[in-house]
């Protein structure tokens, strides 16, 4: 199984530096993440390649599913030869044994394998008084954005917005 990376933000990782197989174990891929002039090594199992695999014929991107069978996953995550693993800055290809071909664009595998950690209810909330908050959570009635407006709901529990008429009529649109 992999072992992901925690990471508070994808972004920490900009890109993949290179692929390689594993030294120590020829059923994994080794990655290389890069963080500006920082590097991150991270060993991939083929088999969890396979699985993760987003191609029409493995994976069915209406409902969200793999089609192939877990049953023969094991068999199916074989390379035939070290030259079946290829990458560029943009993409990753594995050439399986059975003929089948993975290609994960590099952006999205970096996603897939570094686990964002959760944000905690005390980064969520903003616990306050009258004497704690200097300013009130606005939006503006002519720039609103119903995203703006949730997130200071539940981060405050009340938002004022701007430019209404201070009327029970407008308030009710």
């Amino acid at each position: 199984m992999l072992s992901r990376i925690s990471s508070r933000s994808n972004r920490l990782f900009s890109s993949i530096s290179s692929v390689s197989h594993s030294k120590d174990r020829s059923d994994c891929l080794s990655i290389n993440l890069r963080n500006g002039s920082a590097v991150t090594n991270v060993k991939v199992p083929l088999v969890w390649l396979r699985d993760h695999c987003r191609s029409t014929t493995a994976y069915n991107h209406t409902t969200n599913q793999r089609k192939s069978k877990m049953l023969n996953l094991l068999d199916e995550a074989r390379i035939s030869d070290r030259d079946a693993v290829k990458y560029d800055e943009n993409k990753l290809t594995i050439k399986w044994r059975d003929g089948h071909e993975s290609m994960f664009d590099s952006d999205l595998l970096i996603q897939m394998i570094v686990k964002t950690e959760k944000k905690r209810a005390q980064d969520l909330y903003h616990l306050w008084n009258g004497s704690s908050i200097e300013a009130l959570p606005t939006v503006k009635k002519s720039a609103f954005s119903f995203p703006e407006f949730s997130r200071k709901f539940v981060q405050f529990g009340f938002v004022s917005v701007e430019g209404i008429e201070q009327t029970p009529e407008a308030t009710e649109k």
